[in-house]
Formats: structure tokens, C-alpha cells, sequence
């Protein structure tokens, strides 16, 4: 399945995010979540993105303002975060940068209810806390509690399900790869080429 082009989510964007009606800055930077190769049966169930590959001193807190702070340098405004898989984009969340590490500790403290309920077995690992890489879920359909964890991102005020939008123009053409700071030939992958922005003019 192909997601809408850049134009048709900045469009959305402009017309539904501004509380003035008046056109705001927009740009966005692409996280990709972990690839779905076929090599684990269960990886249909979950989807998630690193934020940063390791901790800033060692500290959940100061990584996260890190992010939030780099973002912010370069004038990003919007994570889109994309899941791929054998048939397409599977997920697709548009949330707003500055919003990145409180949803990410709503996700952790999520988790963190889930473990202490022993609502999954001998898991004791925090989503969120995923080794020394803060994590954002898309999805997590492994118990039936999990989903809660990913739910956060997606109830979070201002998160865009961009898989939701209506496409625009021919349906026939799905130009929305040629919209991602990436070689299509590397969706998914750890170790592609990082190209970090998109900016629309």
C-alpha cells in the first residue's frame, strides 16, 4: 500500500494543524522502524523506530531534550514515522517533533503498567527502553494488553495517521516514494544512507 505524497500531507496539514487558518512552517524529518524481511514469524505484530541509536550520558532524560533540541536547531517540525512490509507501507504516523519525547515517556510509563501487571508473562523489558535506544511503537499486537503502548502515540493530540488520508490525484501512480530523503532500495534498512530532512518551500 502507498502513502499519500509529501504534497498531500502537507496539504492536510495546512488545512486541519493551523488554529489560525494561516499557513505554517512544515518540515519533516523520516524515521523508518524496523525492517520486515521474513526472518521472524512474529514481526507482522509489532512495529517501532529508534529515536537515536545511544544514550546521551547515559540518561533517558537528557536523550530525549537531545533530540528535542536537535530537532528544534533545525527547524524540524514533524517525525513521519513509516513501517514497510512485503506489500507496501504498512504505517505511517505524522507526529509533531516537539511532542516526540513526551510521547515517548507516555509510551514508557505505558509499558511500565503492563510489566507490573504481569499482563505478559516473564517480559520484564520497557518498550520505550529498548538497550541504550529511546523507542517510539507503532504497533505491539504480541499480548493483548501491548496494544496499549502504541495506542498512546496514536491517541496523542496533533498525531496524523497519514495511512488515513485521501490520496490525491491518479491512484494509478504512487509517487510517494519519490517523496522520502531515501533510496527506495534501502526502506527499512539499519544501515542506509542518512539523509535526515525534508523541506518543502
Amino acid at each position: 500500500m502507498a502513502i499519500p505524497a509529501a504534497r498531500a500531507i502537507r496539504a492536510y496539514h495546512a488545512n486541519h494543524c493551523s488554529p489560525t487558518g494561516r499557513r505554517q512552517p512544515f518540515k519533516m524529518h523520516v524515521r523508518l522502524c524496523w525492517r520486515r524481511d521474513g526472518r521472524n514469524a512474529r514481526e507482522g505484530l509489532y512495529s517501532a523506530a529508534q529515536l537515536r541509536a545511544k544514550l546521551v550520558e547515559n540518561d533517558w532524560d537528557r536523550t530525549l531534550a537531545f533530540i528535542a533540541q536537535r530537532a528544534d536547531a533545525a527547524e524540524i517540525t514533524h517525525i513521519l514515522f513509516v513501517q514497510d512490509g512485503a506489500d507496501g507501507f504498512v504505517f505511517a504516523a505524522l507526529a509533531p517533533s516537539d511532542q516526540i519525547p513526551a510521547i515517548w515517556q507516555g509510551q514508557r510509563r505505558a509499558s511500565a503498567r503492563i510489566i507490573a501487571a504481569d499482563d505478559i508473562g516473564r517480559w520484564t523489558k520497557n518498550h520505550a527502553e529498548n538497550s541504550t535506544s529511546p523507542t517510539i511503537w507503532l504497533q505491539d499486537d504480541r499480548w493483548p494488553s501491548t496494544n496499549a503502548v502504541a495506542a498512546m502515540l496514536w491517541n496523542w493530540p496533533g498525531v496524523i495517521n497519514v495511512m488515513a488520508l485521501p490520496k490525491s490525484g491518479d491512484e494509478r501512480i504512487d509517487d510517494s516514494v519519490d517523496d522520502l530523503p531515501v533510496d527506495a532500495g534501502l526502506l527499512g534498512r539499519d544501515d542506509g544512507e542518512r539523509l535526515t530532512t525534508v523541506r518543502f518551500r
